[in-house]
């Protein structure tokens, strides 16, 4: 990536970041909220509630997915961009300094992958997908024993 690039990249991440985060948060706290209603309001609740309930944690939980898968798949890329460029058949080139120069350059800056943040708290990966639902089950669950055993 050139110079634009890497300071567009810095822009649009600082720009997404609050965005991110605040996604983030606020999905957590729904999947759990609406699944502890769900608990807790069952035997007040009608066929259709429990298929709205459903649907709206299902869309949060896809809506999470789809943005963690994201940066997951962003932070594969970066990390396999060095390999495909260590094997482009410089060798044949060897004679053209400023390409290998390029290449070189090219190589270092690809060895860290690139990330997509929420605001330095967590990086968008299907590891953090999975942290955020094991929180969010977490919560459920202290609030479910907690309404539960009063």
């Amino acid at each position: 990536m050139g110079a634009k690039e890497v300071k567009f990249a810095k822009r649009l991440e600082d720009f997404f970041n609050p965005i991110l985060l605040v996604n983030l948060m606020i999905s957590a706290v729904l999947i759990c909220m609406v699944g502890f209603q769900l608990v807790t309001q069952s035997e007040y609740l009608f066929i259709g509630d429990y298929f709205k309930f459903i649907v709206y944690i299902s869309s949060s939980i896809s809506q999470l997915y789809i943005l963690c898968a994201n940066g997951d798949t962003l932070i594969q890329h970066s990390l396999i961009t060095a390999w495909h460029l260590y094997n482009c058949g410089w060798e044949e080139i060897s004679y053209n300094r400023e390409f290998l120069k390029n290449l070189k350059y090219m190589i270092l800056c690809s060895q860290r992958p690139i990330r997509i943040t929420t605001f330095k708290f967590s990086t968008l990966s299907l590891q953090s997908f999975t942290a955020i639902l094991s929180t969010s089950m977490s919560y459920f669950t202290l609030l479910r024993s907690i309404y539960f055993d009063k």
